[in-house]
């Protein structure tokens, strides 16, 4: 039958595959209906708190997945191309020098969308597949 190595080699292959397919699902930056249009350079200024306002003058208010999240490591890496330790070493250099504060951490993408929903100014990201098709939030970016 299947030797041990043989079955090693073969449940390395499937939680590589099955670990693959969640991350290559698109991920979507949304923002409050009435946000204004923005492409990828004015995100990723945004979200390293390089500008704090949208294009409209209103005050962002981004929101985070928590820490160890595919769908947040997957975001960064995409959108600014860092890691989790590059984000965190870099806004703790932001707090230390008071330029800046990290984004508001919900659990979940619904609680995502509803905060975005909720307050004019405010952007969060989410797994495609998270969303329903709606009317509550805008999409400002498809990531892939």
């Amino acid at each position: 039958m299947f030797s041990l190595r043989s079955f090693l080699l073969i449940s390395s292959l499937l939680l590589v595959s099955v670990g693959s397919t969640a991350l290559a699902e698109s991920i979507l930056v949304v923002g409050h209906v009435s946000s204004p249009n923005m492409d990828k350079r004015q995100l990723q200024k945004i979200f390293l708190a390089k500008i704090r306002d949208l294009p409209n003058g209103v005050k962002a208010e981004l929101v985070d997945l928590p820490e160890g999240d595919e769908t947040r490591d997957a975001f960064y890496q995409n959108l600014v191309n860092r890691d989790d330790m590059q984000l965190k070493a870099y806004w703790s250099r932001l707090i230390f020098t008071g330029s800046g504060t990290p984004p508001k951490v919900v659990d979940s993408s619904q609680e995502v969308i509803d905060f975005v929903a909720e307050n004019p100014g405010a952007i969060g990201y989410v797994n495609a597949s998270d969303i329903q098709a709606n009317a509550s939030v805008k999409i400002l970016l498809k990531l892939e």
